[in-house]
């Protein structure tokens, strides 16, 4: 992470993904990797890489390691969003943290907002295109 965050612009239906690399100097266990998803003040999501791996909970050898966090789409509404990574046993204090390390903006740009129950000014949280079937009924 820097010191002077980068921010990006998203689409609402962008795929959004992250390269972490990171790199461990001596065996470790019972540790995780959290990413906290931020919509402007609020917490949106937590994170662990430990919730599919469960085998790094028990072991994690030294070296270099590259994660890739890719988010389903389309989930975040239009809004400034920033992520922040932190290296922990659980209910622990971290080991290392990363406040706002990741730093972007979702803007809907390929869909006209009037049109899109997911726009900025709408209420919700999140961005959902769900597939609606319409017949006209016979009477």
């Amino acid at each position: 992470c820097n010191d002077s965050p980068i921010t990006t612009v998203i689409d609402v239906f962008d795929t959004i993904s992250f390269k972490i690399r990171y790199s461990l100097r001596k065996n470790d266990s019972g540790k995780s990797i959290y990413f906290i998803i931020n919509k402007e003040d609020t917490v949106l999501a937590y994170i662990m890489d430990t919730t599919e791996r469960e085998d790094l909970l028990r072991q994690r050898e030294p070296g270099v390691y590259d994660m890739t966090l890719t988010l389903p789409k389309p989930l975040l509404k239009p809004g400034l969003y920033s992520i922040d990574i932190y290296y922990t046993a659980q209910r622990s204090p971290s080991i290392q943290s990363y406040k706002d390390c990741i730093q972007f903006e979702v803007m809907l740009l390929s869909k006209e907002e009037m049109n899109a129950g997911y726009a900025k000014n709408r209420a919700g949280i999140i961005a959902i295109s769900p597939s609606i079937t319409l017949t006209k009924a016979i009477l």
